[in-house]
């Protein structure tokens, strides 16, 4: 008679176990680190649409007279798609007759947890004309 050894065929509940959990921890990494990029990059497109508001108002205060400026501080609140921002714009008159201009833009959040996004200062002076 011959006798055959048994071949071992397949995986043990163990290995099975311990696989499961190395692709699980290997799984909730990933997902960590694709909320985290997502985050990002939401954080990242209201930065770069804050700048663009923030120069934006820049450049159309620039093109008007100078003499209906006068000091003065306001705020608003812009919807651009999805994105609430509150912009605040501030004024000042200069002896010169340049105007001194400061604006910032931020998500509209509760007062403790708003960060400013974008914020720009610039310093107007009227056209000379020939």
């Amino acid at each position: 008679m011959n006798k055959t050894k048994d071949i071992q065929r397949g995986y043990s509940i163990v290995e099975i176990l311990v696989s499961i959990s190395v692709m699980g921890i290997v799984g909730l990494a990933l997902s960590h680190f694709s909320s985290v990029g997502y985050r990002l990059l939401t954080e990242s497109r209201e930065r770069a649409l804050a700048q663009q508001v923030v120069a934006s108002t820049i450049e159309e205060l620039s093109l008007r007279d100078l003499s209906l400026l006068g000091s003065s501080t306001y705020s608003e609140q812009i919807t651009r798609g999805k994105v609430l921002l509150v912009r605040t714009v501030t004024i000042t008159s200069n002896s010169d007759n340049s105007r001194s201009v400061e604006v910032s833009a931020y998500k509209d959040s509760p007062p403790q947890a708003r960060r400013i996004l974008a914020s720009l200062s610039a310093r107007l002076t009227a056209w000379s004309t020939p």
